[in-house]
Protein backbone atom coordinates (compact mmCIF):
# COMPACT_ATOMS: atom_id res chain seq x y z
CA UNK A 1 0.00 0.00 0.00
CA UNK A 2 1.01 3.45 -0.91
CA UNK A 3 1.17 6.35 1.42
CA UNK A 4 -0.48 9.30 0.90
CA UNK A 5 1.10 12.38 2.71
CA UNK A 6 -2.22 15.08 3.87
CA UNK A 7 -1.90 18.40 4.51
CA UNK A 8 -0.26 18.36 7.78
CA UNK A 9 2.92 16.60 6.66
CA UNK A 10 0.74 13.06 7.87
CA UNK A 11 0.82 9.88 6.11
CA UNK A 12 -1.69 7.42 5.30
CA UNK A 13 -1.88 4.29 3.48
CA UNK A 14 -3.99 4.04 0.49
CA UNK A 15 -4.90 0.56 -0.92
CA UNK A 16 -4.20 -0.95 -4.17
CA UNK A 17 -6.69 -3.65 -4.07
CA UNK A 18 -4.30 -5.81 -5.76
CA UNK A 19 -6.11 -8.90 -5.39
CA UNK A 20 -9.03 -7.32 -7.08
CA UNK A 21 -6.58 -6.22 -10.33
CA UNK A 22 -5.44 -9.52 -10.70
CA UNK A 23 -8.69 -11.37 -10.49
CA UNK A 24 -10.24 -8.42 -13.18
CA UNK A 25 -7.00 -9.48 -15.53
CA UNK A 26 -7.21 -13.03 -14.99
CA UNK A 27 -11.37 -13.16 -15.46
CA UNK A 28 -10.69 -11.46 -18.89
CA UNK A 29 -7.90 -13.38 -19.90
CA UNK A 30 -8.86 -16.63 -19.34
CA UNK A 31 -11.88 -16.91 -21.83
CA UNK A 32 -9.90 -15.37 -24.73
CA UNK A 33 -7.26 -18.09 -24.33
CA UNK A 34 -9.81 -20.73 -24.04
CA UNK A 35 -11.84 -19.30 -26.95
CA UNK A 36 -8.39 -18.82 -29.52
CA UNK A 37 -6.68 -22.37 -28.27
CA UNK A 38 -9.43 -24.65 -27.48
CA UNK A 39 -12.24 -25.90 -29.91
CA UNK A 40 -16.21 -25.46 -29.11
CA UNK A 41 -18.90 -26.66 -30.87
CA UNK A 42 -21.09 -24.15 -33.18
CA UNK A 43 -24.14 -25.47 -34.70
CA UNK A 44 -23.52 -24.88 -38.51
CA UNK A 45 -25.94 -25.67 -41.51
CA UNK A 46 -29.19 -26.98 -40.17
CA UNK A 47 -28.51 -29.63 -37.83
CA UNK A 48 -25.05 -30.16 -38.45
CA UNK A 49 -22.75 -28.99 -35.27
CA UNK A 50 -18.49 -28.27 -36.24
CA UNK A 51 -15.90 -27.85 -34.02
CA UNK A 52 -13.80 -24.70 -34.01
CA UNK A 53 -12.24 -22.27 -32.20
CA UNK A 54 -13.94 -19.00 -31.84
CA UNK A 55 -10.63 -16.97 -33.29
CA UNK A 56 -11.50 -18.95 -36.45
CA UNK A 57 -15.22 -18.48 -36.67
CA UNK A 58 -14.06 -15.09 -36.40
CA UNK A 59 -11.82 -14.93 -39.04
CA UNK A 60 -14.53 -16.24 -41.03
CA UNK A 61 -16.88 -13.50 -40.19
CA UNK A 62 -13.91 -11.15 -41.43
CA UNK A 63 -14.20 -13.05 -44.82
CA UNK A 64 -17.86 -12.49 -45.22
CA UNK A 65 -18.26 -9.25 -44.05
CA UNK A 66 -15.22 -7.51 -45.79
CA UNK A 67 -13.32 -9.74 -48.45
CA UNK A 68 -16.44 -11.59 -50.18
CA UNK A 69 -14.41 -14.55 -49.45
CA UNK A 70 -16.23 -18.06 -49.55
CA UNK A 71 -16.93 -18.93 -46.07
CA UNK A 72 -16.25 -21.93 -44.19
CA UNK A 73 -18.70 -21.92 -41.15
CA UNK A 74 -21.51 -18.71 -42.22
CA UNK A 75 -24.05 -19.17 -44.54
CA UNK A 76 -23.09 -16.90 -47.31
CA UNK A 77 -26.50 -15.65 -48.26
CA UNK A 78 -28.43 -15.35 -44.67
CA UNK A 79 -28.65 -12.43 -42.68
CA UNK A 80 -29.77 -11.89 -38.83
CA UNK A 81 -32.04 -8.61 -39.19
CA UNK A 82 -30.66 -8.26 -42.68
CA UNK A 83 -27.52 -7.51 -41.98
CA UNK A 84 -25.82 -10.14 -39.44
CA UNK A 85 -24.55 -13.35 -41.34
CA UNK A 86 -25.33 -16.25 -39.59
CA UNK A 87 -24.24 -19.96 -38.67
CA UNK A 88 -27.01 -21.84 -39.84
CA UNK A 89 -30.64 -21.17 -41.32
CA UNK A 90 -33.53 -21.64 -38.91
CA UNK A 91 -36.83 -19.38 -39.04
CA UNK A 92 -37.77 -20.22 -34.82
CA UNK A 93 -36.91 -17.21 -32.10
CA UNK A 94 -34.61 -19.62 -30.34
CA UNK A 95 -32.57 -20.41 -33.99
CA UNK A 96 -32.36 -16.49 -34.07
CA UNK A 97 -31.04 -16.03 -30.21
CA UNK A 98 -28.29 -18.74 -31.53
CA UNK A 99 -27.00 -16.69 -34.17
CA UNK A 100 -27.00 -13.72 -32.20
CA UNK A 101 -25.22 -15.13 -29.12
CA UNK A 102 -22.34 -15.32 -31.24
CA UNK A 103 -21.90 -11.54 -31.56
CA UNK A 104 -23.16 -11.54 -27.69
CA UNK A 105 -19.43 -13.41 -26.86
CA UNK A 106 -17.42 -11.20 -29.22
CA UNK A 107 -19.08 -8.02 -27.56
CA UNK A 108 -18.49 -9.35 -24.29
CA UNK A 109 -14.84 -10.26 -25.20
CA UNK A 110 -14.32 -6.67 -26.32
CA UNK A 111 -15.88 -5.10 -23.01
CA UNK A 112 -14.15 -7.07 -20.58
CA UNK A 113 -10.63 -6.38 -21.99
CA UNK A 114 -11.60 -2.82 -21.68
CA UNK A 115 -12.41 -3.36 -18.43
CA UNK A 116 -9.60 -5.74 -17.11
CA UNK A 117 -7.14 -2.65 -18.72
CA UNK A 118 -8.80 0.15 -17.04
CA UNK A 119 -8.45 -2.07 -13.46
CA UNK A 120 -4.82 -1.99 -13.97
CA UNK A 121 -4.39 1.58 -13.53
CA UNK A 122 -7.50 2.22 -11.13
CA UNK A 123 -7.51 -0.12 -7.78
CA UNK A 124 -10.91 2.10 -7.07
CA UNK A 125 -12.47 1.23 -10.13
CA UNK A 126 -11.49 -2.56 -10.29
CA UNK A 127 -13.56 -3.30 -7.08
CA UNK A 128 -16.60 -2.59 -9.29
CA UNK A 129 -15.19 -4.15 -12.72
CA UNK A 130 -13.76 -7.15 -11.75
CA UNK A 131 -17.49 -8.33 -9.86
CA UNK A 132 -18.53 -6.75 -13.89
CA UNK A 133 -16.44 -9.08 -15.44
CA UNK A 134 -17.59 -12.29 -14.23
CA UNK A 135 -21.41 -11.36 -14.63
CA UNK A 136 -20.31 -11.01 -18.37
CA UNK A 137 -18.84 -13.70 -18.72
CA UNK A 138 -21.64 -15.36 -16.83
CA UNK A 139 -24.46 -14.37 -19.45
CA UNK A 140 -21.98 -14.64 -22.69
CA UNK A 141 -20.92 -18.13 -22.06
CA UNK A 142 -23.51 -19.84 -20.12
CA UNK A 143 -26.26 -18.04 -22.65
CA UNK A 144 -24.25 -19.40 -25.32
CA UNK A 145 -24.86 -22.93 -23.97
CA UNK A 146 -28.68 -22.43 -22.88
CA UNK A 147 -29.74 -21.21 -26.73
CA UNK A 148 -27.92 -24.54 -28.38
CA UNK A 149 -29.80 -26.57 -25.95
CA UNK A 150 -33.16 -24.87 -26.18
CA UNK A 151 -32.48 -24.44 -29.79
CA UNK A 152 -32.12 -28.38 -30.16
CA UNK A 153 -35.25 -29.23 -27.80
CA UNK A 154 -37.18 -27.35 -29.96
CA UNK A 155 -36.24 -28.66 -32.99
CA UNK A 156 -35.73 -32.23 -31.51
CA UNK A 157 -32.09 -32.98 -32.40
CA UNK A 158 -29.32 -34.31 -30.71
CA UNK A 159 -26.96 -31.50 -29.13
CA UNK A 160 -23.05 -32.38 -27.85
CA UNK A 161 -22.46 -31.01 -24.09
CA UNK A 162 -19.55 -27.89 -24.65
CA UNK A 163 -17.63 -28.62 -21.42
CA UNK A 164 -14.90 -25.72 -21.85
CA UNK A 165 -18.36 -23.39 -22.34
CA UNK A 166 -19.95 -24.44 -19.08
CA UNK A 167 -16.40 -24.24 -17.03
CA UNK A 168 -16.42 -21.16 -17.88
CA UNK A 169 -19.46 -19.95 -17.09
CA UNK A 170 -19.09 -21.93 -14.34
CA UNK A 171 -16.05 -20.40 -12.70
CA UNK A 172 -17.51 -16.94 -13.56
CA UNK A 173 -20.66 -17.94 -11.09
CA UNK A 174 -18.20 -19.11 -8.40
CA UNK A 175 -16.12 -15.65 -8.81
CA UNK A 176 -19.28 -13.51 -8.86
CA UNK A 177 -20.97 -15.44 -5.92
CA UNK A 178 -17.52 -14.61 -3.70
CA UNK A 179 -17.66 -10.89 -4.89
CA UNK A 180 -21.12 -10.74 -3.81
CA UNK A 181 -19.78 -12.52 -0.39
CA UNK A 182 -17.34 -10.52 0.19
CA UNK A 183 -19.32 -7.16 -0.55
CA UNK A 184 -22.27 -8.12 0.83
CA UNK A 185 -21.44 -10.49 3.32
CA UNK A 186 -23.77 -13.43 4.44
CA UNK A 187 -27.19 -10.99 2.96
CA UNK A 188 -25.36 -12.46 -0.42
CA UNK A 189 -26.41 -15.87 0.24
CA UNK A 190 -30.27 -14.86 0.26
CA UNK A 191 -30.01 -13.05 -2.70
CA UNK A 192 -28.16 -16.33 -3.98
CA UNK A 193 -30.91 -18.60 -3.07
CA UNK A 194 -33.51 -15.85 -4.87
CA UNK A 195 -31.36 -16.73 -8.07
CA UNK A 196 -31.40 -20.11 -8.42
CA UNK A 197 -35.27 -20.44 -7.57
CA UNK A 198 -35.43 -18.13 -10.52
CA UNK A 199 -33.48 -20.00 -12.51
CA UNK A 200 -35.69 -23.18 -11.49
CA UNK A 201 -38.75 -21.41 -12.70
CA UNK A 202 -37.37 -19.62 -16.11
CA UNK A 203 -36.24 -23.43 -16.78
CA UNK A 204 -39.55 -24.57 -16.17
CA UNK A 205 -40.87 -22.32 -18.49
CA UNK A 206 -38.43 -23.15 -21.24
CA UNK A 207 -38.79 -27.24 -20.45
CA UNK A 208 -42.41 -27.09 -21.21
CA UNK A 209 -42.78 -25.19 -24.26
CA UNK A 210 -39.75 -26.89 -26.03
CA UNK A 211 -40.13 -30.20 -24.32
CA UNK A 212 -43.24 -31.30 -23.05
CA UNK A 213 -45.30 -29.46 -25.25
CA UNK A 214 -43.25 -29.16 -28.21
CA UNK A 215 -45.85 -30.15 -30.48
CA UNK A 216 -48.15 -28.33 -29.03
CA UNK A 217 -46.30 -24.98 -28.83
CA UNK A 218 -45.33 -25.11 -32.40
CA UNK A 219 -49.33 -25.85 -33.45
CA UNK A 220 -50.10 -23.20 -30.89
CA UNK A 221 -47.35 -20.73 -33.04
CA UNK A 222 -48.71 -21.55 -36.22
CA UNK A 223 -51.95 -20.09 -35.45
CA UNK A 224 -50.84 -16.61 -35.89
CA UNK A 225 -48.22 -14.07 -34.91
CA UNK A 226 -50.07 -12.61 -31.70
CA UNK A 227 -49.26 -16.48 -29.95
CA UNK A 228 -46.21 -16.47 -31.17
CA UNK A 229 -45.30 -13.32 -29.37
CA UNK A 230 -47.29 -14.75 -26.33
CA UNK A 231 -45.05 -17.83 -26.42
CA UNK A 232 -41.77 -15.77 -26.95
CA UNK A 233 -42.28 -12.96 -24.90
CA UNK A 234 -42.95 -15.42 -21.75
CA UNK A 235 -40.07 -17.07 -22.22
CA UNK A 236 -38.21 -13.64 -22.30
CA UNK A 237 -39.69 -12.33 -19.10
CA UNK A 238 -38.70 -15.54 -16.79
CA UNK A 239 -35.30 -15.06 -18.36
CA UNK A 240 -35.13 -11.35 -17.92
CA UNK A 241 -35.81 -12.28 -14.12
CA UNK A 242 -32.84 -14.35 -13.96
CA UNK A 243 -30.85 -11.67 -15.31
CA UNK A 244 -31.61 -9.19 -12.86
CA UNK A 245 -31.44 -12.04 -9.97
CA UNK A 246 -27.85 -12.06 -10.96
CA UNK A 247 -27.51 -8.88 -10.63
CA UNK A 248 -29.06 -8.55 -7.09
CA UNK A 249 -26.42 -10.62 -6.40
CA UNK A 250 -24.35 -7.51 -5.90
CA UNK A 251 -26.63 -5.08 -4.38
CA UNK A 252 -28.38 -5.22 -0.73
CA UNK A 253 -31.22 -2.97 -1.24
CA UNK A 254 -33.98 -3.75 -4.00
CA UNK A 255 -36.25 -6.50 -2.00
CA UNK A 256 -39.13 -4.58 -3.11
CA UNK A 257 -38.76 -4.43 -6.21
CA UNK A 258 -37.99 -8.00 -5.63
CA UNK A 259 -41.54 -9.00 -4.48
CA UNK A 260 -42.84 -6.95 -7.25
CA UNK A 261 -41.48 -9.14 -9.53
CA UNK A 262 -41.80 -12.34 -7.69
CA UNK A 263 -45.82 -11.63 -7.31
CA UNK A 264 -45.76 -10.83 -11.16
CA UNK A 265 -44.50 -14.41 -11.84
CA UNK A 266 -46.98 -15.82 -9.36
CA UNK A 267 -49.75 -14.36 -11.32
CA UNK A 268 -48.51 -15.66 -14.78
CA UNK A 269 -47.77 -19.15 -13.79
CA UNK A 270 -51.02 -19.61 -11.61
CA UNK A 271 -52.94 -18.40 -14.95
CA UNK A 272 -51.12 -20.43 -17.06
CA UNK A 273 -51.69 -24.11 -14.47
CA UNK A 274 -55.43 -23.03 -14.45
CA UNK A 275 -55.57 -23.06 -17.97
CA UNK A 276 -53.51 -26.13 -18.69
CA UNK A 277 -56.30 -27.55 -15.91
CA UNK A 278 -59.05 -26.40 -17.42
CA UNK A 279 -57.65 -27.83 -21.03
CA UNK A 280 -56.81 -31.13 -19.11
CA UNK A 281 -60.45 -31.40 -17.61
CA UNK A 282 -61.70 -30.72 -21.57
CA UNK A 283 -63.52 -27.36 -20.30
CA UNK A 284 -64.17 -26.27 -23.38
CA UNK A 285 -64.69 -22.11 -23.02
CA UNK A 286 -64.76 -19.90 -26.02
CA UNK A 287 -61.84 -17.19 -26.07
CA UNK A 288 -59.30 -20.65 -24.69
CA UNK A 289 -60.10 -22.17 -27.63
CA UNK A 290 -56.41 -22.13 -28.64
CA UNK A 291 -55.73 -24.38 -25.57
CA UNK A 292 -56.93 -27.15 -27.77
CA UNK A 293 -53.44 -26.85 -29.54
CA UNK A 294 -51.75 -28.63 -27.47
CA UNK A 295 -52.86 -32.36 -26.23
CA UNK A 296 -54.52 -34.02 -22.86
CA UNK A 297 -51.31 -35.69 -22.18
CA UNK A 298 -49.06 -32.05 -22.39
CA UNK A 299 -51.57 -30.09 -20.77
CA UNK A 300 -51.43 -32.23 -17.85
CA UNK A 301 -47.20 -31.97 -17.81
CA UNK A 302 -48.19 -28.02 -18.43
CA UNK A 303 -50.15 -28.27 -15.20
CA UNK A 304 -47.57 -29.78 -13.35
CA UNK A 305 -44.96 -27.97 -14.58
CA UNK A 306 -46.83 -24.15 -13.77
CA UNK A 307 -48.08 -25.35 -10.43
CA UNK A 308 -44.55 -26.16 -9.63
CA UNK A 309 -43.35 -22.88 -10.43
CA UNK A 310 -46.49 -20.97 -8.67
CA UNK A 311 -45.13 -22.87 -5.19
CA UNK A 312 -41.35 -21.41 -6.23
CA UNK A 313 -42.45 -18.12 -6.92
CA UNK A 314 -44.45 -18.15 -3.83
CA UNK A 315 -41.76 -19.31 -1.60
CA UNK A 316 -39.71 -16.07 -3.22
CA UNK A 317 -42.18 -13.87 -2.00
CA UNK A 318 -42.06 -15.31 1.30
CA UNK A 319 -38.30 -14.90 1.57
CA UNK A 320 -37.94 -11.79 0.15
CA UNK A 321 -40.31 -10.23 2.27
CA UNK A 322 -38.77 -11.48 5.15
CA UNK A 323 -35.63 -10.15 4.07
CA UNK A 324 -37.22 -6.71 3.91
CA UNK A 325 -38.71 -6.71 7.04
CA UNK A 326 -34.90 -7.55 8.66
CA UNK A 327 -33.48 -4.90 7.59
CA UNK A 328 -36.46 -2.38 7.90
CA UNK A 329 -35.77 -3.80 11.70
CA UNK A 330 -32.58 -3.23 11.50
CA UNK A 331 -32.63 0.22 10.67
CA UNK A 332 -35.24 1.09 13.15
CA UNK A 333 -32.99 -0.63 15.91
CA UNK A 334 -30.00 1.22 15.02
CA UNK A 335 -30.98 4.85 15.80
CA UNK A 336 -32.64 4.18 19.07
CA UNK A 337 -29.33 1.50 20.28
CA UNK A 338 -27.39 4.50 19.28
CA UNK A 339 -28.89 6.88 21.59
CA UNK A 340 -29.62 3.97 24.78
CA UNK A 341 -25.41 3.18 24.29
CA UNK A 342 -24.82 6.59 24.40
CA UNK A 343 -26.73 7.82 27.70
CA UNK A 344 -25.30 4.90 29.50
CA UNK A 345 -21.85 6.69 29.24
CA UNK A 346 -21.31 9.30 31.56
CA UNK A 347 -21.44 13.32 29.41
CA UNK A 348 -17.88 15.01 29.18
CA UNK A 349 -18.60 18.24 30.95
CA UNK A 350 -18.57 21.06 29.11
CA UNK A 351 -15.39 22.87 27.71
CA UNK A 352 -15.55 27.01 28.77
CA UNK A 353 -13.66 29.04 26.78
CA UNK A 354 -11.32 32.02 28.48
CA UNK A 355 -10.04 34.57 26.05
CA UNK A 356 -6.54 34.50 26.67
CA UNK A 357 -3.68 36.40 24.78
CA UNK A 358 -1.77 32.91 24.52
CA UNK A 359 -2.70 29.34 25.06
CA UNK A 360 -1.60 27.99 28.64
CA UNK A 361 1.28 25.50 29.13
CA UNK A 362 0.25 22.10 28.94
CA UNK A 363 1.52 19.88 31.56
CA UNK A 364 3.19 16.71 30.69
CA UNK A 365 3.61 15.29 33.92
CA UNK A 366 1.68 11.61 34.02
CA UNK A 367 -0.36 12.23 37.48
CA UNK A 368 -1.70 15.39 36.38
CA UNK A 369 -2.86 14.18 32.81
CA UNK A 370 -6.64 15.63 33.25
CA UNK A 371 -4.59 19.21 32.89
CA UNK A 372 -3.46 18.12 29.39
CA UNK A 373 -5.74 18.42 26.33
CA UNK A 374 -6.81 15.13 25.45
CA UNK A 375 -5.24 15.24 21.66
CA UNK A 376 -5.26 12.05 19.69
CA UNK A 377 -2.38 11.41 17.66
CA UNK A 378 -4.26 9.62 14.75
CA UNK A 379 -1.78 9.60 11.66
CA UNK A 380 1.78 10.22 13.42
CA UNK A 381 4.06 7.59 12.64
CA UNK A 382 4.57 5.28 15.53
CA UNK A 383 8.61 6.12 15.16
CA UNK A 384 7.66 9.94 15.01
CA UNK A 385 4.84 9.31 17.88
CA UNK A 386 6.98 11.28 20.97
CA UNK A 387 8.46 13.80 18.64
CA UNK A 388 4.85 14.69 17.47
CA UNK A 389 3.84 15.34 21.11
CA UNK A 390 6.73 17.52 21.63
CA UNK A 391 6.25 19.34 19.10
CA UNK A 392 2.73 19.69 19.85
CA UNK A 393 3.49 21.15 23.01
CA UNK A 394 5.32 23.58 21.99
CA UNK A 395 3.41 25.09 19.44
CA UNK A 396 1.20 28.01 19.36
CA UNK A 397 -1.64 28.58 17.53
CA UNK A 398 -2.14 31.51 15.00
CA UNK A 399 -4.68 33.99 15.85
CA UNK A 400 -8.48 32.80 14.49
CA UNK A 401 -7.32 28.91 14.01
CA UNK A 402 -7.85 28.11 17.28
CA UNK A 403 -8.53 30.40 20.27
CA UNK A 404 -9.70 28.31 23.14
CA UNK A 405 -8.40 27.18 26.55
CA UNK A 406 -9.09 24.15 28.25
CA UNK A 407 -9.92 24.91 31.73
CA UNK A 408 -8.55 22.05 34.00
CA UNK A 409 -11.61 19.08 34.42
CA UNK A 410 -11.71 15.80 36.08
CA UNK A 411 -12.16 13.30 34.18
CA UNK A 412 -13.32 9.81 35.63
CA UNK A 413 -10.96 7.49 35.31
CA UNK A 414 -12.54 4.85 33.30
CA UNK A 415 -13.63 7.13 30.94
CA UNK A 416 -9.74 8.67 31.03
CA UNK A 417 -8.70 4.99 30.37
CA UNK A 418 -11.06 4.37 27.27
CA UNK A 419 -10.23 7.21 25.83
CA UNK A 420 -6.53 6.74 26.09
CA UNK A 421 -7.06 3.31 24.59
CA UNK A 422 -8.44 4.93 21.62
CA UNK A 423 -5.34 7.33 21.41
CA UNK A 424 -3.38 3.94 20.69
CA UNK A 425 -5.55 2.82 17.69
CA UNK A 426 -4.54 2.50 14.14
CA UNK A 427 -4.10 5.34 12.13
CA UNK A 428 -7.12 7.06 10.63
CA UNK A 429 -7.51 8.00 7.01
CA UNK A 430 -9.87 10.76 7.57
CA UNK A 431 -8.72 12.40 11.04
CA UNK A 432 -5.06 12.17 8.84
CA UNK A 433 -6.44 15.05 6.92
CA UNK A 434 -7.22 17.41 9.64
CA UNK A 435 -4.96 19.69 11.00
CA UNK A 436 -3.62 19.55 14.29
CA UNK A 437 -6.03 22.79 15.76
CA UNK A 438 -8.75 20.77 13.33
CA UNK A 439 -8.61 17.27 15.18
CA UNK A 440 -8.58 18.83 19.10
CA UNK A 441 -12.33 20.37 17.77
CA UNK A 442 -13.24 17.06 15.98
CA UNK A 443 -12.28 15.36 18.89
CA UNK A 444 -14.51 17.60 21.21
CA UNK A 445 -17.72 17.89 18.85
CA UNK A 446 -17.53 14.08 18.09
CA UNK A 447 -15.74 12.03 20.62
CA UNK A 448 -15.88 13.90 23.61
CA UNK A 449 -19.19 15.64 22.88
CA UNK A 450 -18.74 18.39 24.57
CA UNK A 451 -20.97 20.79 22.75
CA UNK A 452 -23.80 18.37 23.28
CA UNK A 453 -25.10 14.71 22.49
CA UNK A 454 -25.03 13.31 18.77
CA UNK A 455 -28.24 11.01 19.49
CA UNK A 456 -28.78 10.87 15.47
CA UNK A 457 -25.00 9.63 14.48
CA UNK A 458 -23.84 6.72 15.49
CA UNK A 459 -20.44 6.87 16.85
CA UNK A 460 -16.88 7.35 15.36
CA UNK A 461 -14.97 4.65 15.46
CA UNK A 462 -11.22 5.89 15.29
CA UNK A 463 -9.51 3.14 12.26
CA UNK A 464 -12.82 1.77 11.84
CA UNK A 465 -15.50 1.61 8.82
CA UNK A 466 -17.01 5.40 9.31
CA UNK A 467 -19.36 5.11 5.96
CA UNK A 468 -22.08 5.52 7.57
CA UNK A 469 -21.36 7.76 10.11
CA UNK A 470 -20.44 10.37 7.34
CA UNK A 471 -23.78 9.81 5.46
CA UNK A 472 -25.86 10.59 8.47
CA UNK A 473 -23.84 13.62 9.45
CA UNK A 474 -25.07 14.82 5.82
CA UNK A 475 -28.30 13.27 6.13
CA UNK A 476 -29.08 15.38 10.14
CA UNK A 477 -26.88 18.40 8.70
CA UNK A 478 -29.79 21.03 9.67
CA UNK A 479 -29.70 19.77 12.78
CA UNK A 480 -26.07 19.74 13.86
CA UNK A 481 -24.70 22.83 11.72
CA UNK A 482 -24.07 24.73 14.20
CA UNK A 483 -22.30 22.22 16.27
CA UNK A 484 -19.62 21.52 13.55
CA UNK A 485 -16.72 23.61 12.32
CA UNK A 486 -16.71 25.07 8.63
CA UNK A 487 -13.17 24.10 7.76
CA UNK A 488 -13.87 20.54 9.22
CA UNK A 489 -17.65 20.31 7.65
CA UNK A 490 -15.88 20.83 4.58
CA UNK A 491 -13.13 18.24 4.85
CA UNK A 492 -15.57 15.77 5.87
CA UNK A 493 -17.84 16.23 2.73
CA UNK A 494 -15.07 15.90 0.89
CA UNK A 495 -13.49 12.83 2.17
CA UNK A 496 -17.54 11.43 1.93
CA UNK A 497 -17.54 12.20 -1.56
CA UNK A 498 -13.97 10.66 -2.93
CA UNK A 499 -14.71 7.35 -1.03
CA UNK A 500 -18.46 7.09 -2.56
CA UNK A 501 -17.69 7.85 -6.16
Amino acid sequence: MSKVKTNDGATVKAPKYVAYRLFALLLAAAPIAVLCLLPINFLVGVEDFKQATFLSVVLDLVKVLFTGGEAEFFLSDARLFGVLPVLFETDTICGAVTNAWIYVIAIAVVLTTVFALISLFSGKAARKLAPTISLLNFWAYAGYAASIIVTCFYLQTGFPIDLYVLAIAGVSLVALIVFALIKNGASALVQLLLFLLTCAVSAAFVYAFTVLANEGTKDLISLGLLYKIVVASLVGLSVLFVFISSIRLLTKKGYGFDIFRYVLMAIITLALGVVSALRYFGVEIGFLGFTFAFTVEEALWLMIVFASAFVVSVLQIIIAAIAKAKGKKAVKAEEPAQVVAEEAKPAAKPVQAAPVAAPAPVAVAVEEKQEKPLVPVYSAPEEEEEEYEEEYEEEEYEEGEYEEEYEEEEYEEEEYEEYEETENKAKDPFIATLTKAERVQFSEVFLLKTSGELSKLPAYEVGGENTEFFRKVFVYLGVYRDKIPSQILDKMYSFYQKNNE
